[in-house]
């Protein structure tokens, strides 16, 4: 006698009680079989080299971001060094990769047969909570937020094809270029035709009480810290994001075109077009970089170009950086660890930078270490958190802040060990 036979699922279902099996969907990592490990590597990059500009808001005024505050030459030497190598480039890396992990996310959920905007929609949402919790308690130049909400639009914009989605992406760095032109070019307007004004400084650089406030803020204890940060999220976040927000959906867009193209697995760029947008960007930087250095940098010159042409000059740089990684990617392997808990790694950077740098709580030591010596803590924060992901990712699947994302969004406990 033969044992009886499951009947089946096509002809049966929802017949005699009986409901088809579906196979359970594990809530995991990607399989390490189906990760593509150059992605983890230029991540992991990105995130490490987002630190160099990052630490001037941690250490310093908000305004030391743009303009060198700088007492000594080694300090403007720095300024303009990380300035020509990092601003704007591993941040547009970093949102290129967000728009690609945005497609893989959804891809993987249609293949299983899952239904992806109920899903994706959670996770955006505890994404923007995460971002808002970064932003009021602990930094106020938090990008998850922003994140959270420029990538619903690139969400939806995921299906179209590779030469659209790269044509929006200019669209979207160029408009930002123009933002910023108009409310600059104005300022610098006011200038010239309100004799109350006396200088561009005046009207670009924070004023000396704003300055004293925010210094008092942060070297105070944590009351302190939490109203200076509440005043800079107030005004500082909005204008970001209205910024720099058509920027980031460009990159998101930009990010899932070049994966359409193949650029990181299958077409990896050639090491000699890395180098010529790497000539372009990093040229073009360094070129404006020493024309102000040799200046003593014009308040309004210099700002203008900061804000419009350097961000510009960062989208060749961000390719050639991210196309040279992963022609390296076998000797930067290492780095993926980074990558792959990059949303930990990034909170981490934060909480060790406020530590350093705040009162109360902290070391106290913001406003008292200038560009120089930026770097020095910057490399500090990499010599521990490059090994402390290696030995984290040895136990456990998720980086802590991805698990609790994760589980959160599935609402219940995902195993996060490596074994059962």
């Amino acid at each position: 006698m033969t044992s009886p036979q499951p009947p089946d699922d096509a002809q049966n279902a929802g017949t005699l009680g009986y409901q088809p099996v579906v196979p359970a969907v594990e809530v995991g990592p990607v399989p390490q079989a189906d990760r593509v490990v150059g992605i983890d590597v230029v991540r992991g990059v990105a995130l490490l080299g987002i630190l160099l500009l990052n630490i001037r808001t941690f250490g310093m005024i908000s305004d030391a971001y743009i303009y060198p505050f700088a007492d000594s030459a080694i300090d403007e030497a720095a300024f303009a060094i990380t300035t020509t190598f990092a601003q704007g480039k591993f941040i547009t890396i970093f949102s290129g990769l967000f728009g690609v992990g945005l497609l893989l996310a959804s891809r993987r959920r249609e293949e299983q047969g899952l239904p992806v905007w109920p899903t994706f929609l959670r996770r955006t949402a505890l994404l923007a909570m995460i971002g808002l919790a970064h932003m009021l308690l602990i930094w106020f130049g938090d990008i998850l937020f922003h994140y959270a909400l420029i990538g619903i639009v690139a969400f939806s914009m995921r299906g179209l094809n590779a030469k659209v989605l790269a044509l929006l992406a200019v669209v979207g760095h160029l408009t930002a270029v123009a933002i910023s032109a108009f409310f600059l070019g104005l300022a610098l307007l006011a200038v010239q035709f309100d004799d109350s004004i006396a200088s561009s400084a005046d009207v670009l650089l924070m004023t000396d009480a704003a300055v004293e406030a925010e210094v008092e803020g942060f070297t105070g204890g944590y009351a302190d810290q939490l109203q200076a940060r509440l005043g800079l999220v107030a005004i500082m976040q909005p204008f970001l994001l209205f910024l720099a927000g058509p920027a980031t959906l460009g990159s998101m867009l930009g990010g899932i075109a070049l994966w359409k193209c193949g650029f990181f697995t299958t077409r990896l760029p050639s090491i000699a077009l890395c180098v010529v947008l790497l000539a372009i960007g990093w040229g073009g930087t360094g070129a404006l970089v020493y024309w102000h250095w040799g200046d003593d940098w014009p308040v309004g010159r210099w700002m203008f170009l900061a804000t419009t042409l350097v961000p510009l000059l960062a989208v060749p740089s961000a390719i050639g950086i991210a196309g040279l990684v992963l022609r390296m990617q076998n000797a930067l392997s290492l780095l993926a660890v980074v990558g792959k808990t990059a949303l930990s790694n990034y909170l981490f950077q934060s909480v060790v930078a406020t530590f350093v740098f705040y009162g109360g709580w902290g070391l106290g030591y913001f406003g008292t270490i200038g560009y120089a010596g930026q770097i020095g803590v910057v490399v500090g924060i990499w010599l521990v958190q490059v090994p402390l992901s290696y030995l984290w990712l040895k136990a456990f699947r998720f980086g802590p802040v991805e698990w609790l994302w994760r589980s959160a969004t599935y609402a219940r406990l995902v195993r996060l060990r490596s074994t059962p």
